[in-house]
């Protein structure tokens, strides 16, 4: 049938219907096939023949259709399966987001982070600015201050657990949940 059509458009809704009757048990059997199951095989093998009908692909015969259709399940599948490992992680930040707010907006934190900034070598203090900052790269930032790449990761990820231990000295907390949660 794909290779009598070179357009979704122009498909009447009996040759569509022949399309997901023919390769329907296809897509099932391959979304099943990587550990799919229940209503999201079914929610995904409807989302698998929607985004046939609406984006164009080169017409490649019955079996460019049928690669085509698991490739599709097969990438609906793994995005929803990191939607849902997201989820657990949002939150988390959510839930450390409203501690770290407190009652204050999260002053105190802010606070006792420029207070830690201060006490922070003038290059610490450089590398840490044109990272966050100035957004640039590692590698922007060893070209820019002479140092190795190893170095830059190595200063930035020491400076983070020191300022971390800093503010949580001075906070007199055990630990900071916003922190904890983005690192």
């Amino acid at each position: 049938m794909a290779a009598e059509h070179s357009t979704r458009s122009d498909w009447t809704d009996e040759q569509v219907l022949a399309l997901v009757r023919e390769h329907e048990r296809l897509v099932r059997a391959y979304l099943r096939s990587m550990g799919c199951r229940g209503d999201r095989v079914e929610d995904l093998a409807q989302e698998t023949f929607l985004r046939l009908f609406t984006r164009p692909i080169e017409d490649r015969g019955p079996n460019g259709l049928r690669a085509y259709l698991c490739v599709a399940a097969r990438n609906l599948y793994i995005n929803s399966l990191r939607s849902d490992a997201s989820k657990p992680i949002l939150e988390e930040l959510d839930s450390a987001w409203g501690e770290f707010e407190g009652r204050d907006g999260g002053s105190a934190y802010l606070d006792a982070l420029r207070g830690c900034l201060e006490t922070l070598p003038a290059r610490t203090r450089e590398v840490l600015q044109l990272r966050f900052g100035s957004e640039m790269s590692r590698t922007e930032i060893a070209a820019r201050t002479q140092l190795s790449l190893g170095g830059v990761k190595s200063l930035l990820l020491r400076s983070k657990e020191s300022l971390k231990a800093c503010v949580e000295r001075k906070l007199g907390e055990g630990k900071i949940g916003f922190m904890e949660a983005v690192q």
